[in-house]
């Protein structure tokens, strides 16, 4: 994805999810075979932290947390404490 940027580096290695109670695998694995974004990577934190920001600068009044389970809690806080007004 060269135009966000990311590289192989900002994605969880692929991991089908084959357990849905082991935390490893539903915050580390591909749900659906869709690649997942390593939200543990700072880069990656500041990338979609910039985007909501954005959203919200043109009058969203707010987002949902799609598949919210499948992202470590302490990313989506630090994610979430990046927003700028």
């Amino acid at each position: 994805f060269p135009a966000v940027p990311y590289g192989p580096l900002d994605f969880h290695c692929e991991r089908e999810l084959n357990s849905w109670s082991s935390p490893l695998i539903l915050n580390a694995g591909w749900l659906t075979g869709l690649t997942d974004l390593h939200t543990g990577r700072e880069n990656v934190r500041e990338r979609i932290a910039d985007y909501l920001t954005s959203i919200l600068s043109i009058g969203f009044s707010g987002f949902r947390i799609d598949a919210a389970k499948h992202i470590q809690p302490d990313d989506i806080v630090a994610i979430l404490t990046k927003l700028r007004n």
